[in-house]
């Protein structure tokens, strides 16, 4: 009976998948047309779109800005050499720009969760094009405050690091808890954000990583001002933390 069963699944799929194609057709997550059958997530177009966000990775590893091939980085590029975060290193996948930010937009507030694979597939990505698997034996997250979780219905940044750590084998884990509600960022000067986040985060109860070394994951890095705050609760706590992001702005 088994053996007539495993005959039947392959037939069994097809014909799903011929039926779903039909009645729900998959659509390209930055323009929103139909794939063809051999296009994955991104039509042909957005997946040039895709590249160039992405860029040369070159960019600087403090806050991810696109660099010249050679720009001396050691203490930070033009943007953020004054400014003080309070992680190691940063991954990001691409600039926030064309299809990428599209399919960050649609994770973030059209509650397409199911992105969020093909996303932490890309960071998952950056983070081994920038050797920072062995810098790091766990895997954790940007929290949101409980209200703001509960009408997203998730958290995007848990996805995405729960895809990294699938991906890197390494142990996903919250860490963080978001102490206080928080105004958005989106419309506030750098000075701004920081005294927005100051002090918005703590570690979670029964939460020890004195030692550890974490990759905090987020979706979007502009100013640096969430990740640094939440990378300076885990490090007063003894972690070493470096940053892992899908993208980042062009203007900050």
């Amino acid at each position: 009976m088994n053996k007539t069963l495993r005959a039947w699944a392959k037939p069994i799929r097809y014909l799903g998948h011929a039926v779903s194609e039909i009645v729900l057709p998959r659509c390209c997550g930055g323009c929103s047309n139909t794939l063809s059958v051999n296009e994955r997530e991104l039509c042909a177009l957005c997946w040039r779109g895709l590249q160039e966000a992405i860029g040369n990775r070159t960019y600087c590893q403090r806050c991810g800005a696109n660099l010249g091939e050679f720009a001396e980085t050691k203490n930070g590029c033009n943007y953020c050499r004054d400014f003080r975060l309070h992680y190691d290193r940063l991954s990001r996948v691409g600039i926030y720009q064309g299809p990428l930010a599209e399919m960050i937009r649609k994770l973030k507030f059209q509650r397409r969760a199911h992105t969020a694979k093909f996303l932490g597939e890309l960071l998952y990505q950056a983070v081994q094009g920038a050797q920072l698997l062995d810098q790091f034996d766990l895997v954790t997250w940007v929290p949101l405050h409980w209200w703001r979780k509960f009408n997203r219905s998730y958290n995007q940044a848990e996805l995405l690091a729960r895809r990294v750590g699938s991906l890197s084998r390494k142990p996903c884990q919250g860490l963080l808890r978001k102490t206080r509600w928080t105004a958005p960022q989106t419309h506030l000067s750098r000075k701004g954000r920081l005294k927005n986040v100051r002090g918005s985060f703590g570690l979670r109860r029964g939460i020890r990583v004195n030692g550890k070394h974490v990759l905090l994951v987020d979706d979007v890095l502009t100013t640096g001002a969430t990740a640094s705050e939440a990378a300076g609760t885990l490090r007063e706590s003894g972690a070493e933390v470096c940053v892992g992001v899908l993208g980042v702005t062009k203007n900050r």
